[in-house]
């Protein structure tokens, strides 16, 4: 199939918010990229630009393009870090007990405080954050989790987060990629 051909199963399967893209060599790059870096375990990308140049919809359509569901992508609300950290939970908690894979892209005008860019440091670099869940809810999570994750890989396309996924992560195990994008100030996460 071709991306024309994506682009419009993609506005099919969502209506209400369809995307508009013109696919120039460069546009179609990026989104290459990005698309190979999400069907990857544990993919994660940070892209850097000026706010306004595609970033969050190319985004969106790579994701599709890796079968991963796009989360976060709000670009009206503000998150406190209490509610990064509660969409985060969420984001994990499906990943690991629904097998599905997610991308959680979260730009730069909603990371606000240093405690935003270690979570997500954090979370790249060991597939955790620190005190993310309580044992009550690690133990339910744990409980909640099929077999198939203790019985190795299966055919579920995923890697495991963020986007910002958990620490469940094997070739081709289920679950989440953290995408990150900035405005000219660039974020580093």
């Amino acid at each position: 199939a071709t991306l024309n051909e994506y682009l419009q199963d993609y506005n099919l399967d969502h209506p209400t918010a369809p995307l508009q893209l013109v696919f120039f060599k460069e546009a179609v790059q990026h989104l290459n990229r990005i698309a190979r870096v999400l069907r990857q375990p544990r993919g994660a990308v940070m892209l850097v630009g000026l706010g306004g140049t595609g970033k969050g919809t190319l985004t969106r359509f790579a994701a599709f393009l890796a079968n991963a569901e796009c989360v976060g992508c709000d670009a009206v609300h503000s998150y406190t870090l209490a509610e990064f950290r509660e969409a985060l939970k969420r984001c994990c908690r499906t990943c690991g007990t629904e097998g599905r894979s997610m991308a959680f892209v979260i730009p730069d005008s909603h990371v606000s405080g240093e405690a935003f860019f270690e979570d997500i440091s954090n979370f790249l670099h060991t597939g955790e954050v620190s005190y993310l869940f309580t044992d009550d809810e690690r133990e339910y999570i744990i409980n909640e989790m099929p077999m198939w994750l203790s019985s190795g890989p299966t055919s579920a396309s995923a890697s495991a987060s963020a986007s910002v996924s958990s620490s469940m992560a094997g070739n081709n195990s289920p679950a989440s990629h953290l995408s990150g994008s900035s405005g000219s100030s660039g974020v580093n996460g």
